[in-house]
C-alpha cells in the first residue's frame, strides 16, 4: 500500500514538474477510482486543469488531492443510480439545469460553506437562567397552528 502511495506521489510530481495536468488528473482519478461518463470525465479535466492553471505556485499532494475533489463534477450519473438503487420514493436525475457544469466546489459555495474562511465563529454562552424555561417538549404543530399542513409533512 505505501508503495502504491509513493508510486502515485511521484507519477503526480513528475507530471506537475512536466506541465501536464493530464497525467496528474490520471493519476488521482486512478487513485478515486471515480465511474464516469465521458462527458462527466471531460467536465472534470477540464475544471481541474482550469483551476490548477491559476495557481500561482506548485502544490502538494494533499492540495492536488483537494483541488480534484472540489473540481468533481456536482451531479454525476453514478451517484444518481446509487441514489436510485436503495430508494424508490422518488427518482434523482442529472438533468438539473442549474447545476449543469458545477463543480463540486460550486456547490459547496452555494450552500454557504467557508471554504477559505479564516475567521471563526464566536461562541454564545447562555447564562443558565435563560436556560431554564426550556420545555420537556415542542410541537411546532400546535405551537404555529397556521403553518400544521405543511410542518405535518415533515418526517
Amino acid at each position: 500500500m505505501l508503495c502504491t502511495v509513493i508510486t502515485l506521489l511521484f507519477a503526480m510530481a513528475t507530471a506537475l514538474a512536466d506541465g501536464s495536468s493530464r497525467s496528474t488528473f490520471d493519476s488521482l482519478r486512478a487513485q478515486n477510482k471515480l465511474a464516469y461518463t465521458p462527458e462527466e470525465e471531460l467536465q472534470h479535466f477540464n475544471r481541474f486543469e482550469e483551476e490548477l492553471q491559476a495557481r500561482p505556485v506548485p502544490l502538494s499532494s494533499d492540495e492536488l488531492a483537494e483541488l480534484y475533489e472540489e473540481t468533481k463534477p456536482a451531479i454525476m450519473q453514478s451517484l444518481v443510480d446509487e441514489v436510485n438503487s436503495k430508494q424508490n420514493l422518488w427518482t434523482a436525475s442529472t438533468e438539473q439545469g442549474r447545476f449543469y457544469g458545477s463543480s463540486l466546489g460550486d456547490a459547496k459555495k452555494l450552500c454557504g460553506t467557508f471554504l477559505n474562511g479564516t475567521e471563526e465563529l464566536e461562541e454564545k454562552v447562555y447564562p443558565p437562567e435563560e436556560l431554564v424555561d426550556i420545555p420537556d417538549s415542542f410541537d411546532a404543530r400546535d405551537a404555529f397552528k397556521e403553518c400544521k399542513d405543511v410542518i405535518g409533512h415533515v418526517r
